[in-house]
């Protein structure tokens, strides 16, 4: 085979993934719920939860630039799967969606960051699997359980050594809605005002990685919890 059609192969195979990515981006935005903005989260929108585990320091906001990043989506929650411990669907989404996460462009960039072999099982989703989300519990390096309650869990985001200075949350939950349950992303990330450091949410192409990944596993992961009720 010539080098050229070899090139030609590779080119193609490329677009392809590119064409399909874009396309599952603008798929996933029409069945998702999505807002963005700059400042603390406005807990008065149902999709939102207030944010147990910010730092004292944020009571003053103004001392800093904030961006925040929320997507739900609402599922009838006839079709979910019921269970005796309250704590365990999400305990179920959580090891089904953080192991699936893995495989994204974001994690796969984080694992090489670190280096220590205990840090690097924590991307293992043979490990995720047997996760419990209690609080200390570290997933895909960075994200370090701050809060567990039966409908929520808290992450911070550890900030390894060498990166630009940025804390943030990302909050996953689980609310129940009446008849209906809402699937909850937020994801807050933030600095000091006086810091000259672009936000991760503020770059285009990781804002459109976020959410491509963000939007996938809320449905696929809402999908999944259904698919199972309806095995049962």
């Amino acid at each position: 085979m010539s080098r050229r059609l070899i090139f030609s192969a590779v080119a193609l195979a490329g677009s392809s993934v590119v064409m399909y990515t874009i396309y599952l981006h603008r798929t996933l935005s029409s069945k998702i719920k999505h807002r963005a903005g700059i400042g603390l989260v406005n807990v008065e929108d149902e999709s939102d939860t207030k944010i147990e585990s910010l730092p004292p320091e944020l009571a003053n906001p103004s001392r800093f630039h904030i961006i925040h990043d929320v997507a739900s989506k609402s599922v009838p929650s006839a079709r979910l799967p019921r269970y005796a411990d309250p704590d365990h669907l999400l305990t179920k989404y959580l090891r089904r969606t953080m192991s699936y996460f893995t495989r994204f462009p974001q994690a796969l960039l984080l694992r090489l960051v670190f280096k220590s072999a205990e840090a690097k099982r924590t991307f293992d989703p043979s490990f995720i699997q047997t996760m419990d989300f209690v609080p200390e519990d570290i997933v895909c390096g960075t994200y370090r359980v701050e809060i567990r309650t039966p409908n929520k869990v808290e992450f911070a985001m550890i900030r390894p050594e060498g990166l630009p200075p940025i804390d943030g949350r990302l909050v996953i939950s689980i609310q129940p809605k009446g008849d209906q349950t809402l699937f909850v992303s937020e994801t807050m990330q933030w600095r000091r005002q006086e810091e000259n450091v672009v936000l991760p949410l503020e770059m285009k192409s990781m804002k459109w990685l976020h959410e491509l990944a963000s939007w996938w596993l809320i449905e696929s992961g809402s999908q999944w919890l259904c698919d199972l009720q309806e095995e049962s």
